[in-house]
Order: structure tokens, then C-alpha cells, then sequence
């Protein structure tokens, strides 16, 4: 601790009060040894020296939760390698709780289409047309119904009358109140005003 005090400011103050926290029974004759020795030529402890010259092992350095210290039969690399293993098990919990899909369980690895047969892009095409929501905008349905009674027997579309014409059966069988428009929507082959 001498050593490590000895290469800040003050390092003469900084020891003897350490001494007198931590070392009492050093007597003013050892302090002064102590300061002369350790300013002259402080060392610099890795810490893996540091272990080795207070025999401190890895269950040790865990339990007493030291960080600056090493240990005796755990090196360096062993360390460092630890940490990286820790660190991508919390980044992986963490993925994990925001909704991430491992990787080793991703379409692209686990490859459904093969089960079902198909190539992967029909694969998803497939999946694409199972999972699409039905359109429930007024126009779309509107639109349907009139196929729905052009098929039933509804004539078409005299030459000269507006394109809505052939909704006029299906706008007097719904109860609608006039209003002003707040939104028009707009899809590629739709244009509706709410």
C-alpha cells in the first residue's frame, strides 16, 4: 500500500496517516523507514504481482469482490475471457427481455420453407396472404358489395352517368348522414373521403 500511496501528492502525509488507520503497531522509527524506502523508488504492482506476493486466489479475490487485484491461479486472459462471456449473457437477457429473436432461431437459420416444401420466397409470399388484415375502409367494402350485386343482377353502368352510379342502389340501402369531410385517404387503387 506504501508503494501505490508513494505515486501520488504528499506521498509522506498520505502513509503516515494510512499507518496510523490501518497499521498502528508500525512504530515512528519503522514509518519513517517505510517512507524513506518506498518514495525513493515506488513500485508499480500489476495486478497479477500483487497476487502472487499476498497469495490472494480467485475464490478469494470473488468473495472479498477485489477488482484491482488478480489472482494466483485465474491470469489475465482467463479473466478478461470471463468478462466477455458475463457481458454477452447480460446484452443477451437484456435482447432478450426487449423482444429480440436469437439469431439461432431465425427464419433464415431454422428454414421453414424447406418443411413445407416451397422455395423462400413463395414461403413468404404464402405467409405474407395468411396474415393480412382485411380492409374495412367504406369505399373497399362498398366496392365489394357492388361486385357482389353486379353478379346478382345489378345493371351496369348506362354510357354518360358518373362512375358512382352503379353505387346508388347500395347508398340508399345504407343510413347516412351528410357531413363534411375530415380526412381523405388515398390508396393505390382507392380514393375515399371519411
Amino acid at each position: 500500500m506504501a508503494h501505490h500511496l508513494a505515486l501520488f501528492d504528499n506521498p509522506e502525509k498520505r502513509i503516515k496517516v494510512w499507518l496510523r488507520r490501518w497499521a498502528p503497531w508500525y512504530t515512528e522509527g519503522g514509518a519513517y523507514w517505510l517512507i524513506e524506502t518506498v518514495t525513493r523508488r515506488p513500485r508499480k504492482w500489476t495486478a497479477d504481482a500483487l497476487a502472487k506476493h499476498l497469495g490472494v486466489d480467485n475464490a478469494t479475490r470473488t468473495r472479498l469482490g477485489l477488482t484491482t487485484i488478480g489472482a494466483i491461479d485465474f491470469s489475465k486472459a482467463q479473466r478478461a475471457r470471463r468478462r466477455q462471456k458475463l457481458a454477452a449473457a447480460r446484452q443477451r437477457e437484456r435482447r432478450a427481455k426487449a423482444g429480440a429473436v436469437p439469431h439461432a432461431s431465425s427464419a433464415r437459420r431454422t428454414k421453414p420453407w424447406e418443411a413445407r416444401g416451397v422455395s423462400r420466397a413463395t414461403y413468404y409470399r404464402q405467409l405474407k396472404s395468411e396474415t393480412s388484415e382485411t380492409n374495412s375502409c367504406a369505399a373497399y367494402t362498398s366496392s365489394l358489395l357492388l361486385v357482389t350485386k353486379r353478379s346478382q343482377g345489378v345493371p351496369a353502368r348506362p354510357p354518360g352517368t358518373p362512375l358512382w352510379h352503379a353505387l346508388k342502389p347500395l347508398n340508399d340501402s345504407f343510413f347516412t348522414e351528410p357531413r363534411e369531410p375530415k380526412f381523405i385517404v388515398l390508396t393505390a387503387s382507392l380514393a375515399n373521403v371519411i
